[in-house]
């Protein structure tokens, strides 16, 4: 587990998956993490569920959110596609809980896992992806030392056009 000022980065449980699974099928929620557009019906966020937190693999590292304050997980962050040959990672984050927008749970968590990344994993470089419309992601992504490596133009269809992603990334510079 990970601990921060305001959360905690512990591994997923099943009490974890109704709320998972409204987040998923949260249209706003989807298009700026650019997950796909289907429906997830229990089932499936279940089998997904599953096979995420039963999964030992060194390719991805899963981490529900959780608010201290409240004791209620408020999303799930991850490090994935691992590379331990070239030592580097893909970084996802989810902050499901609308209402926690903007109070500074997206920094927070982003800090501990580039801290893990590179103090505990030894992994000297981060990757991730955001649609060009997610505005405030891309300016926390830049407070914290992130660089945009390259435009991927008109990558996704968000709302019935086509939208341009960015590939940014950070270096361990130890």
């Amino acid at each position: 587990m990970l601990k921060g000022k305001k959360i905690l980065l512990r591994p997923l449980k099943m009490d974890d998956l109704d709320k998972t699974a409204a987040w998923r099928n949260d249209p706003e929620i989807k298009n700026m993490a650019l997950m796909h557009p289907f429906p997830v019906s229990m089932e499936m966020e279940k089998e997904w569920f599953e096979s995420n937190i039963k999964k030992i693999n060194n390719r991805l590292i899963i981490l529900g959110i959780e608010f201290m304050e409240s004791n209620q997980i408020i999303g799930f962050t991850k490090l994935y596609d691992i590379n331990w040959v070239h030592r580097y990672c893909y970084f996802g984050i989810i902050i499901g809980e609308k209402n926690m927008w903007g109070n500074g749970i997206g920094k927070e968590t982003t800090e501990l896992m580039i801290q893990y990344a590179f103090q505990t994993l030894n992994l000297r470089k981060i990757l991730l992806e955001v649609v060009i419309m997610n505005e405030p992601a891309i300016n926390l992504y830049k407070n914290l030392g992130f660089n945009v490596e390259g435009t991927l133009k008109n990558q996704v269809f968000i709302n019935g056009a086509y939208s341009d992603v960015l590939l940014m990334a950070i270096f361990n510079n130890l």
